[in-house]
């Protein structure tokens, strides 16, 4: 409709949106990543009702080290936040049901991934099976068994560190750096295309792969997803 709505949340804070800052929506639900203070707490998560404008802040953690860093919908229609900033970051996981908001299962990702190969995880997917898949600051995705057995690694171009990983509902990747570059992989992971956007660095681009509108009984079906590439404005390293 060419017209923005804007939520305010009062003392939504995140330190770094650059890197923390992330999203995912859930029917008529905005879920964003948040580390403002909340008394002793650090409020973590928060889930936006997009037709009225409500808020509710949940799973609060004790220490900012154990905030959330991304936020995604799971294949299977659950809630999963990567939670654990510094370094190393993405320590563990934990599962949420987006309407309940309860605490389904904590996920304590194995030390040895965590402080060895994993040790920068950035961003979380979740297929079907329940197999987990933890994109690295620079690359590679790692995928684990839901045993959490590291079980495939998938390497592409990476020019700088991964802001971004979106899955399509068709299985596609999109990944966006802090130069501009923009990463495309199939359904299997591979590596389809690479271009460049802005071709500024620290450019804070993110991507996400929108569905097209349902097209009136007359109208041509539709033929699949369209990629859209949001980038932010940019900012000094």
């Amino acid at each position: 409709t060419n017209t923005w709505t804007h939520r305010t949340i009062p003392g939504f804070w995140i330190p770094n949106a650059l890197m923390y800052g992330k999203l995912a929506i859930y029917g008529d639900y905005l879920f964003i990543t948040d580390h403002s203070p909340v008394g002793s707490l650090y409020s973590n998560l928060v889930r936006i009702n997009l037709l009225d404008g409500s808020w509710t802040r949940f799973r609060p953690v004790s220490w900012s080290g154990d905030v959330a860093i991304d936020v995604v919908i799971g294949a299977d229609g659950l809630l999963y936040s990567l939670n654990g900033s510094g370094s190393p970051r993405g320590r563990f996981i934990e599962v949420f049901h987006p309407l309940t908001l309860s605490l389904l299962r904590r996920i304590e990702l194995p030390r040895d991934f965590v402080w060895g190969i994993g040790m920068t995880s950035q961003d979380i997917y979740v297929d079907g099976a329940g197999n987990l898949y933890l994109n690295q600051l620079y690359g590679p995705i790692y995928k684990l068994s839901p045993s959490l057995q590291v079980v495939a690694s998938f390497s592409y171009t990476a020019t700088s560190y991964v802001i971004d990983m979106d899955v399509g509902r068709d299985g596609r990747v999109l990944l966006t750096q802090s130069d501009s570059r923009v990463v495309l992989l199939d359904e299997f992971f591979s590596q389809t295309d690479t271009f460049s956007t802005t071709g500024y660095y620290f450019s804070g681009s993110f991507g996400a792969f929108v569905e097209p509108p349902v097209p009136e009984p007359s109208a041509l079906p539709t033929l699949g997803l369209a990629a859209v590439l949001l980038l932010g404005r940019r900012s000094k390293p």
